[in-house]
């Protein structure tokens, strides 16, 4: 009962930070933005690129616990969030 307990706790503590972190949501929400976006397809071509490459780079830092690669990737969302909202 104990080695559940402990097991359950380390599962939970390891799946923590993706439930917490805005990208696990706002990168598909921004997906969803851009693909309705009204813009020329070659902006939005790079743009959903860009996207995913920092998609990527985030689930990525998630596997290797790598927080600044996390950043990095929230970083590039913002930016083409920003750019969208233009």
């Amino acid at each position: 009962m104990i080695k559940m307990l402990v097991l359950a706790t380390v599962c939970l503590a390891i799946s923590m930070p993706a439930l917490a972190c805005r990208g696990t949501s706002q990168f598909p929400e921004a997906a969803a933005v851009l693909a309705a976006a009204d813009m020329s397809a070659e902006t939005k071509k790079d743009l959903q690129e860009r996207l995913s490459d920092a998609e990527a780079l985030h689930a990525r830092g998630h596997e290797i616990g790598n927080g600044v690669m996390m950043g990095k990737a929230l970083m590039v969302l913002d930016e083409i969030k920003a750019e969208v909202r233009k």
